[in-house]
């Protein structure tokens, strides 16, 4: 016989292990699957727990951000309102502004003139 068939003629490995080290091997293959399912329970509930926390702090975060947009567009109403008046008041203070160089303007034109009648026209005596 050749050496090929040998092979296919043996039932059993030469260090088959018995049923003591098969169920000794059981046991500690069901208490590292028992540990692994209880670390998985654990981890799944950490990780519910740190979604519920996600949650909550979003809802915080867009509860903040809906009030400091409601804020800023009633700032911007207010900023429009005093553009409007600050627009008046401009209005106002450059026609105060040239009035008050055009009186200056007339005040050293009547002194030139005063000057030059003082001159032009000096005391008889």
């Amino acid at each position: 016989m050749r050496e090929g068939n040998s092979f296919r003629q043996r039932k059993y490995a030469p260090d088959a292990p018995n049923e003591e080290q098969t169920d000794r091997l059981l046991t500690q293959h069901r208490q590292v699957q028992d540990e692994l399912t209880d670390d998985l329970v654990r981890m799944a509930q950490v990780l519910k727990g740190n979604s519920h926390l996600f949650k909550e702090t979003l809802e915080k975060d867009t509860k903040t951000m809906r009030d400091a947009q409601e804020a800023m567009g009633e700032n911007q109403t207010r900023l429009a309102r005093q553009g409007t008046r600050l627009g008046t008041y401009s209005k106002k203070a450059w026609g105060t502004t040239w009035l008050t160089w055009s009186i200056i303007l007339a005040v050293c034109l009547l002194f030139m003139l005063v000057y030059f009648v003082i001159r032009l026209f000096p005391k008889r005596h």
